[in-house]
């Protein structure tokens, strides 16, 4: 992920070496009208066990709002994984993922 220019190379699959990030696009129904302050909760889970947690004021405005957290794949270690992202304490979205002992070959 570069700043500023989104996300690329998006997978499902990391090295255990390296960091996993999501990222979050939101909008909503006025495209007019900002999105005003918002707290985003990032959970990372192991087999169901919370791992780790971290929140971020931010502050919204026009759409679409994209929001990236990440955290070092070795935190969670080698397996099959889940983030939960939280808006203002209420579920957004969660995503699977699979963190590998090594980067996959292609």
């Amino acid at each position: 992920m570069s700043k500023m220019q989104g996300p690329t190379g998006v997978t499902d699959t990391f090295a255990r070496g390296g960091k996993v990030y999501v990222v979050t696009s939101f909008s909503w129904d006025d495209p007019e009208q900002e999105g005003g302050p918002h707290v985003m909760t990032y959970r990372w889970y192991t087999g169901g066990r919370l791992v780790s947690q971290g929140a971020m004021n931010i502050e919204s405005s026009l759409p679409p709002l994209n929001v990236w957290s990440g955290i070092q794949a070795s935190v969670l270690g080698v397996g099959t994984h889940q983030v939960k992202v939280y808006v203002d304490d209420v579920f957004a979205v969660s995503r699977d993922f699979v963190v590998l002992e090594q980067a996959p070959t292609e």
